[in-house]
């Protein structure tokens, strides 16, 4: 029993959240035209919304990577007392400044005192401001872990952006094929309403001449029969009209938490006035840029200049370790105090007033650098595989959608002008029954011809438009 109430309280809760986002939006104008229908989706619905999450993922990734040349505050300080004895005070503090090209800055202050300190620790009483440079000279000359992470998270931006669009793409080619889904169903429920009409137009027309003894009981039935026919035929479109409607609802939100109802009150487009155009020109200047517009190919482009940034580092790796550091030395926080000595100022800051330091390093058989590199080298083997069987697929997709684009609009040209003939053979036939010269049998036969063309028609037209959209998906320019 409880869990029923928790089911009725969360559906009231739904349905009140659905009221609201219903007073916000204006379902007509929305649903009014495709153009106003994805760009509404774009805005509102959770996936898109989620896809948009991946650029700021990528942007917070690259503020992390920018963070590696950060300066950076640092302080030490260490201090023993023991049997009543000051042993030592070390203390130092000051700011480090890592840059590109291996270049390292760093200032500091320190000073030291006590009974036991270690000679190499003594400074000036009042302490020594230091300002030291540190240089790769070899390995991390041309490339290294920081400038490498910053570098991947520039291409992470773009990777980031193609599979947002990719997304949104995949989502918007099912919205479009449900808007354009309930426009089919829509206009195929007025077709039906309107042979209805005409069905019991001719029923009342017969039953009034058999009542006056010009026609027989026989086609009062036939007229009656084919009623029955299209009052079935539109129940059933009226049905497939409200559940194509019920999911469009699925691509309707408001700030991607509310839900929307569609209702039954918006009126679906009509097919008889959207243009068919098809884009042949634009298709074939467009396949020549394919690898600047398609997410999926940024993508895996994107995938593969990270590789590339990842070999760089690695044959980075491969090199002799040579670091060097030069510090120069103050007395207090003057660097140019008087030595008493006959050289200037300047030249005992590099004669005498200095400190440095030589580190070299190198494993004699590089397996750690070797077989990462063989790693990524095979990683950009099979993304540059993928890259071309992608390339070749979208392209084969491209020429396909065109092809039955093509066709639908030939399709599209020939059944309108069936259309036509079957009204013509129609209107003719009315003109014989009316004049006594035909039956109720043909003329149901007559209408029943120029129905199935209409209903195809309609098909055709709505197929159109989600085949373009078919199109604009292949080329991954439906979220452009």
């Amino acid at each position: 029993m409880r869990k029923k109430w928790l089911i009725l309280c969360w559906g009231l809760v739904l349905g009140a959240l659905s009221l609201q986002a219903q007073k916000r939006v204006d379902i007509e104008n929305i649903l009014s035209s495709e153009d106003d229908f994805v760009e509404w989706v774009i805005k509102h619905h959770p996936v898109a919304m989620r896809a948009a999450i991946l650029q700021q993922a990528a942007a917070a990734q690259l503020l992390e990577a920018r963070g590696g040349f950060d300066p950076k505050l640092y302080a030490d300080w260490d201090q023993k007392s023991f049997d009543g004895k000051q042993y030592f005070r070390i203390g130092e503090g000051g700011v480090k400044w890592p840059s590109w090209y291996g270049l390292e800055f760093k200032a500091g202050y320190l000073v030291s005192n006590g009974l036991f300190l270690n000679p190499e620790r003594n400074l000036p009483p009042v302490g020594q401001a230091v300002a030291e440079i540190k240089w790769s000279l070899l390995q991390g000359l041309g490339m290294d872990e920081r400038r490498a992470n910053l570098q991947k998270s520039n291409m992470q931006l773009q990777l980031n952006d193609a599979a947002r669009q990719s997304q949104l793409n995949a989502l918007l080619l099912e919205a479009i094929q449900s808007y354009w889904d309930w426009a089919i169903f829509a206009e195929k429920q007025r077709i039906q309403e309107q042979a209805l009409v005409n069905a019991q137009g001719r029923l009342d027309g017969t039953v009034t001449s058999f009542e006056l003894g010009d026609k027989p009981q026989v086609d009062t039935i036939e007229a009656f029969i084919q009623v029955q026919n299209r009052i079935a035929d539109l129940n059933k479109a009226r049905v497939y009209e409200r559940n194509a409607r019920i999911d469009l609802g699925n691509y309707l939100w408001y700030k991607g938490q509310e839900p929307i109802d569609v209702g039954a009150d918006p009126q679906a487009v009509r097919l008889n006035n959207q243009q068919e155009l098809v884009p042949a020109q634009e298709v074939s200047s467009l396949k020549s840029l394919l690898d600047m517009l398609h997410p999926d190919l940024r993508q895996l482009q994107a995938k593969l200049q990270q590789l590339d940034i990842d070999r760089r580092l690695v044959r980075e790796q491969m090199k002799p370790r040579l670091d060097v550091s030069y510090a120069f030395l103050s007395g207090g926080s003057d660097f140019f105090y008087d030595t008493q000595s006959e050289d200037p100022p300047l030249w005992d800051l590099f004669s005498q007033n200095y400190k440095w330091n030589l580190t070299f390093n190198f494993p004699l058989f590089l397996r750690k650098a070797r077989g990462k590199l063989e790693q990524i080298e095979l990683k950009s083997l099979d993304t540059n595989l993928k890259l071309n069987e992608k390339r070749r697929s979208i392209n084969n997709k491209i020429d396909m959608a065109l092809n039955e684009l093509q066709l639908t609009k030939q399709q599209i040209d020939l059944y309108t002008e069936m259309v036509g003939n079957y009204q013509a053979l129609y209107e003719a036939e009315q003109y014989k029954f009316q004049i006594g010269e035909s039956s109720v049998f043909l003329i149901n036969a007559r209408e029943q011809k120029l129905l199935d063309a209409q209903l195809k028609l309609i098909d055709l037209k709505g197929d159109f438009h989600k085949k373009r959209a078919k199109l604009l998906y292949a080329a991954g320019l439906l979220a452009e």
